[in-house]
């Protein structure tokens, strides 16, 4: 009896301006009699695109029935303390489908606003640093390569000005250029990364040469900071 499976398709997508690519992951639906037809399914979905096919990333079955309620896919992470079991729920207002419904509500609502109309800030969307011409390299390997942030397609009419756009989470981290030579180095403003695996970081970090600083200790929370290769600094914590 044919049953149901998800494939995680990934691609390759050439960002026009860009010297690395992007890749973005598509999740098909396929319906076979076995794993390996559905897997062999899976490779022909993911050759009949446009982009540049580059393999699957998962292939899982679907073993209840598709019907209202049915569990279709999970994720299991262990090792986790109550608090990092909590943080992974969202608010209503959180979760993708009510952040993408909740922008075209604000932006209807802006055109017909009042004055007594209450503006509400529901979240942080996206953080910028800045960096010179030259440090570009450097700095998409030092949070793509080390901090494992994927790299996500600029709008086309801002190609022109140069830098990269970063997922980091459900935010993003944009890395704009600035050719003022002004000195990052010595600034405390900074973005700070929520992360599992602190000490997997550090590690990972330190075995590249990055300077570490441990942050001063706060109540829940284990914390260091250090410095991108443009003197951004950064910082990541951890949960406890």
């Amino acid at each position: 009896m044919a049953t149901w499976y998800l494939a995680d398709v990934v691609r390759r997508v050439a960002v026009e301006g860009e010297a690395r690519a992007a890749a973005r992951v598509d999740t098909h639906l396929v319906r076979a009699d076995s794993a390996d037809e559905a897997y062999a399914k899976a490779i022909e979905i993911g050759g009949d695109g446009e982009d540049e096919f580059v393999g699957l990333a998962s292939l899982n079955e679907i073993y209840e029935p598709l019907e209202d309620g049915a569990e279709i896919a999970f994720t299991e992470r262990r090792g986790l303390s109550e608090e990092q079991i909590r943080r992974l729920v969202r608010r209503r207002e959180e979760l993708a489908v009510f952040r993408t419904l909740t922008a075209t509500a604000t932006a209807t609502a802006t055109a017909t606003a009042t004055a007594t109309t209450t503006a509400t800030v529901i979240g942080i969307d996206h953080a910028q640093i800045m960096i010179a011409p030259a440090e570009e390299a450097a700095v998409r390997a030092f949070y793509v390569e080390l901090l494992g942030l994927v790299e996500i397609a600029k709008p086309e009419r801002l190609l022109v000005r140069g830098g990269f756009w970063l997922q980091a989470g459900e935010q993003q981290l944009h890395v704009g250029i600035d050719r003022s030579g002004a000195a990052r180095e010595k600034t405390r403003a900074h973005v700070a990364y929520e992360v599992i695996g602190l000490d997997g970081f550090r590690a990972r970090l330190e075995a590249a040469g990055v300077a570490i600083l441990d942050g001063e200790p706060l109540a829940g929370l284990r914390r260091f900071e250090l410095r991108d290769p443009a003197g951004n600094r950064v910082e990541l914590l951890e949960r406890v």
